[in-house]
């Protein structure tokens, strides 16, 4: 210390500051004592011990669904709810990114066929007319909802001078999925449809999965149960549709794919070691580590074998 600071009580703030050379870098330098580290967070509240709350909130028909699943365990009737709307959440999203791809492929098809203007959806293509057909002895017109959903979509997207991709965005998922149908062969599916698949694509290879994935996501939709729905035979589905429309797609959503990528396990007994909690017997790490141990750090799986391509423990296909 220099001699005009010796016996001086300065705070080393206070102290002159020393010449830096040109070229020279300065350090900062962080005493320990003025260091200060954050609270650690608050622990995660624990879930509330199952009880009649839960039937007040789920009804008592959907909550026996799940009480005759976990043979009238209630914790685990609660744990295979929440195992159920993760999943349906997992699924839903690679649904979402098929529909967004088959729906644009399917303007773009469309588009080359009938480019306007005016745009398909606002042009009354000759491929949209009526349509009769016998069903159950009466004559219907199975392309009444198929004309009517465009026009239902424009007045949704603002009306007639509303952006065509605006239109398409506002069709459902079922609008996309009957067009594929057998009814659409000649009219649509010859002449441009299978213009939005790898080449030499049937019509049949891509109405059935289509058609599978159409009720899964109504079901996914609506919160129904997926305890015994074959969940790899739809994921397979999934990944059939998108491979045919675009390979680089597939391996997209292989690759980010919560569903297969994230090692999905429903709460199930399984018969291992009676030391092993049952909630530490047949949920997947990856599974507890993404939504489990948020509400429950207690319960800590101890099989990280990916369920993709095993039988669903709690049944097979319905």
């Amino acid at each position: 210390m220099s001699e005009d600071l010796r016996g001086h009580d300065l705070a080393p703030a206070t102290w002159p500051r020393p010449a830096v050379h040109r070229g020279f870098q300065a350090k900062r330098y962080v005493r320990m004592g003025a260091m200060t580290t954050s609270p650690p967070p608050p622990p995660s509240p624990r879930p509330p011990v199952p009880g009649p709350w839960v039937e007040r909130w789920l009804s008592q028909p959907r909550h026996g669904v799940y009480l005759a699943a976990s043979k009238g365990d209630p914790q685990l009737a609660l744990d295979l709810y929440e195992w159920n709307a993760e999943i349906s959440a997992a699924l839903l999203r690679d649904l979402a990114h098929l529909e967004v791809g088959l729906r644009n492929a399917y303007d773009r098809a469309l588009s080359a066929r009938w480019p306007g203007p005016p745009h398909w959806t606002t042009a009354n293509i000759p491929a949209f007319a009526p349509l009769w057909r016998t069903r159950r002895g009466r004559r219907v017109d199975v392309n009444l909802r198929t004309r009517e959903s465009p026009h239902r979509a424009v007045d949704s997207a603002g009306g007639p001078a509303a952006p065509p991709g605006k239109v398409i965005a506002e069709l459902m998922f079922g609008f996309w999925r009957f067009l594929s149908s057998s009814a659409h062969e000649k009219s649509l599916w010859v002449p441009s449809l299978h213009q939005a698949f790898a080449p030499g694509t049937d019509r049949r290879d891509v109405d059935r999965p289509i058609g599978r994935l159409h009720g899964l996501r109504n079901r996914v939709a609506h919160h129904e149960p997926l305890l015994r729905y074959d969940i790899t035979g739809r994921v397979t589905d999934i990944a059939t549709v998108a491979g045919l429309l675009d390979p680089d797609l597939d391996r997209h959503l292989s690759a980010t794919s919560r569903v297969t990528g994230s090692s999905f396990s429903a709460p199930a007994e399984h018969e291992t070691d009676s030391s092993t909690p049952r909630w530490q017997r047949g949920l997947s790490q990856t599974a507890r580590s993404e939504f489990l141990v948020r509400s429950s750090p207690a319960r800590c799986p101890s099989r990280p074998t990916p369920w993709f391509g095993r039988t669903n423990p709690i049944g097979g296909a319905p």
